[in-house]
Order: C-alpha cells, then sequence, then structure tokens
C-alpha cells in the first residue's frame, strides 16, 4: 500500500522537499495509518512533520483519552505536536450552528494557524476512497451539481489528501500489519448522523450491485474533476471579463453570457466574492433560474446566507440582505467644503472664473453658487415627494427620473443628492437642476464632485 500512496503523492505533487507537513491525527484508525505512513516517507520526499489533535470538547471521557492516546503517540516517535482544546458545544450555541460545522470551522482555524505561527506549508488529512465515495453520495443527495460529484479533491491549496487512492479495507491491513493501534470514535457507529448512514445502510447494498463500488467512483470523481476545471476556468475569464464588482454587490449583464453551465459557476464565484460559499446550487440557484426567466426588474430572490439576487435593467445583481436596509442621514450644506455622506466624499470648490461648460459632465458638474447657497441646503438620500427640474427638460417626479435614467432600485435610494425641501438640485454623477444651472447672469461659481470610497 505504502508504494500507491507514494506513487499518489508523486502524481498529484503534493509534497515538495523542504515542506513542513502537518499530519491532522484524531487517533482514529486512517489518521494512524496516514501518520506512519508520512513519517516513513518523510527522509525519501524530504520533508519535515508535526502532528495536530484538536479536543472539542465534545464526548467528555472519551475524546480526553484520544488526546492522551495522541500524545503517548507522537511521543513515542518524537513527533512534534500540536493541541488545541475546544468547547465545541458552547461555540455551536453561541454561533447558532451545528456542532460538526463548529467543529470543522475551528479545526481549519487551528491548522491554518498553523502555516503562520509554526511555518507549515502543508496539511495532510486523513481522508480516504470510501470517504470520497460517501462524500459524492451525501452531495448528491443534498444537490450539488458537477462540483460536488468530483468528490474530495487530492489538493486544494494548502491541503493534501494522500490517502485518497486507497480503500478503508486497506487502511485496516496496514495498520495490523504494522503493530499499530487506534481509537476508535463511539459516535461513528450512530446512522443518526448522515454520512454514518451513508455509510453503513447505502454503500453495503451499492456493493451488492458492484462489489468495486468505491473504486468505480474514484475513477469517475477523477475523470469529472478534469471537467469541472476545465469549466472553471472558462467561468473565472467570463467573471472577469462581464461581472462589475462593486462595494457590497456584484453585476453581471445577463445578454453577456448564454450557456447555462457557464452561467451558473459565474453564479457562484459572484456569490463566493461576497464571502457565500456554501448551499447555492439547490435550491440557490434554482432561485436564480426562475428570477432570470422572469426578466422583470426589481424582481428579488432571497438566497441562503443572507444572500440576495435580483434584476436590475437586464442586469443579475447579487448583494447581501442587509444592503439598504437604512437611508444615511441627511448633512447640512452652507459653504464650500468637503463632507462625508454614505461612505464617500461631496466636494463644492469654488472657482476663480465662471466655467464656460454650463453644467459639467459625469462626475463633475458646475453650478451658480449664488443660486445653490440661496437655499436650505442637505446632502441626503431621496425621500417621497422628491422632484427635479433636469436641465433641458420639464419638472419630473425623482423616481420617474431615475428609472427613466436606468438607475437600479436599491442604488435609488443611496444615491448621494443635494435638496432644497423637496427640490432636488443636484444628483451624483447624473445631473444638476435647472434651478442652479450657470447662466449669462452667473457671476461665482462652483464645481460639483463626489467620490465613492474605494
Amino acid at each position: 500500500m505504502i508504494e500507491k500512496v507514494k506513487t499518489y503523492i508523486r502524481q498529484n505533487r503534493m509534497i515538495d522537499p523542504g515542506d513542513k507537513v502537518l499530519v491532522a491525527l484524531s487517533g482514529g484508525m486512517d489518521s494512524v495509518c496516514l501518520t506512519d505512513i508520512l513519517l516513513r516517507l518523510s527522509d525519501e520526499f524530504s520533508f519535515r512533520l508535526c502532528a495536530a489533535h484538536v479536543e472539542h470538547g465534545i464526548r467528555g471521557e472519551e475524546s480526553r483519552a484520544d488526546l492522551a492516546f495522541v500524545r503517548e503517540f507522537c511521543a513515542a516517535r518524537n513527533l512534534p505536536l500540536y493541541v488545541r482544546e475546544l468547547d465545541v458545544p458552547a461555540l455551536a450555541a453561541e454561533r447558532r450552528q451545528g456542532l460538526e460545522l463548529t467543529a470543522r470551522e475551528e479545526r481549519k482555524a487551528f491548522f491554518d494557524s498553523l502555516c503562520v505561527g509554526v511555518g507549515v506549508t502543508r496539511i495532510a488529512t486523513a481522508h480516504q476512497a470510501d470517504d470520497n465515495a460517501e462524500s459524492v453520495l451525501l452531495n448528491l443527495a443534498r444537490g450539488a451539481a458537477l462540483r460536488g460529484l468530483c468528490g474530495i479533491r487530492p489538493v486544494n491549496g494548502r491541503y493534501i489528501r494522500p490517502l485518497l487512492c486507497v480503500e478503508r479495507r486497506e487502511i485496516e491491513d496496514y495498520c495490523r500489519e504494522r503493530g499499530l493501534a487506534w481509537r476508535t470514535d463511539s459516535t461513528n457507529a450512530d446512522t443518526d448522523y448522515a454520512r454514518n448512514f451513508i455509510r453503513y445502510e447505502v454503500v453495503p447494498r451499492l456493493r451488492e450491485l458492484n462489489p468495486r463500488f468505491t473504486s468505480v467512483v474514484s475513477a469517475n470523481t477523477s475523470a469529472l474533476r478534469a471537467e469541472d476545471e476545465y469549466l472553471d476556468r472558462v467561468a473565472e475569464e467570463a467573471f472577469r471579463s462581464f461581472a462589475t464588482v462593486e462595494k457590497n454587490k456584484i453585476s453581471l449583464t445577463l445578454d453577456q453570457i448564454a450557456d447555462e453551465a457557464v452561467f451558473r459557476r459565474v453564479c457562484l464565484k459572484m456569490a463566493e466574492a461576497l464571502g457565500v460559499t456554501q448551499d447555492l446550487y439547490t435550491p440557490g440557484f434554482e432561485a436564480v433560474r426562475k428570477l432570470v426567466a422572469a426578466g422583470r426588474t426589481g424582481k428579488v430572490a432571497e438566497l441562503p446566507h443572507g444572500l440576495r439576487a435580483r434584476l436590475s435593467y437586464g442586469k443579475l445583481i447579487f448583494s447581501l440582505a442587509e444592503e439598504a436596509t437604512e437611508k444615511p442621514a441627511a448633512v447640512r450644506i452652507s459653504k464650500c467644503g468637503i463632507y462625508t455622506f454614505n461612505g464617500g466624499k461631496l466636494r463644492i470648490r469654488r472657482l476663480s472664473a465662471v466655467p464656460s461648460d454650463a453644467r459639467g459632465v459625469g462626475a463633475v458638474r458646475y453650478a451658480d453658487a449664488d443660486k445653490l447657497f440661496g437655499n436650505e441646503l442637505y446632502l441626503r438620500a431621496r425621500e417621497d415627494g422628491d422632484i427635479i427640474k433636469p436641465c433641458g427638460g420639464g419638472t419630473k417626479k425623482l423616481k420617474k427620473y431615475l428609472i427613466d435614467r436606468r438607475v437600479d432600485r436599491i442604488q435609488r435610494d443611496r444615491l448621494p443628492l443635494l435638496a432644497a425641501g423637496s427640490d432636488v438640485l443636484w444628483i451624483a454623477g447624473l445631473d444638476i437642476s435647472e434651478h442652479i444651472r450657470i447662466d449669462e447672469n452667473t457671476v461665482r461659481a462652483v464645481k460639483i464632485t463626489y467620490e465613492e470610497e474605494v
């Protein structure tokens, strides 16, 4: 078996000479096997090995006995060991999430901290071929499309899985031949846990159909990963080309991506860019698909983990649900200067001469200073009843004006305005009112700009 693992490590370029490899050592059979193999290979592959163990505080005396076993195991082999003891049940209650998710998050945080703290460059976990098959079945049941059917990746960043090429029975044979002891987690037999149900109830029935079920899954996941990686490269290129990333939101022009497989993946990348990485295939993507099919500007879909998708004038916009729940407070403006509003800065600067351009363009606008400051002026967000008299046009309700200018609904509520009562005199990046426009009688002029925080 060790030759099979050596070949697998080389094929997947898991370890480079000089690496410091951390093995996640729970004390169970798989992790004990992995640790023993890596100790035997450390000289041949020219890497240093250390171990880490997390005592989750879930199984009382049993888990404390696991820690004692791991300490003794490492001490007997002169293997450096790093330990973290936690109260995962308390952390899970505080975060209002499951024990398994909390334990997984804490393990990862601990292992990642050792990369900085002690110079670990690779983190080896003891996932094996049976774990991979179980993960595929779980993902299929929960809904995860191609990415979930690819199973556990041999290499994922710093994380490596050298035992993915071997099955549980091979690991048990190896441990017995080497005289290795291990600990058994009593919860492993509890079929109330989804993975255990798959392991003890589902996989044995599938092996009745095909005794080589685990190896068949491994071969298929390897082929699917190659296709997944190709599609991901295509989606990454599309994301970089067509998605617009702004503060707290990402937008995508819908007519730029026709292929549904690529579109699905670009949506995932949009969500990931906002920090949401789980549970988006089902029912998440189905909600997005229905939203796009409806094609109605302003329509919104609530997605898992506080993510929100909406349509706005041919664009799909992903944002976090907390966005725009409160309008920013109004700021009184009485003179030239710099004013902070909604995370950006309004600058009003007096000009030494009246510009020939009566209104300016884009982010730069010019106005008659006396007309502007002859009002009780506020920098604020829009309010019900607002109106504007755009240059060269009649008076309009602000809502209709913004709709005509195809301003996104959420953005309308956060758009900086200069207003005197309900009369809007300036809209950031869009227009000024006829009421403050420079004309032949203008004596003093100002330049108005607004810069959003980057």
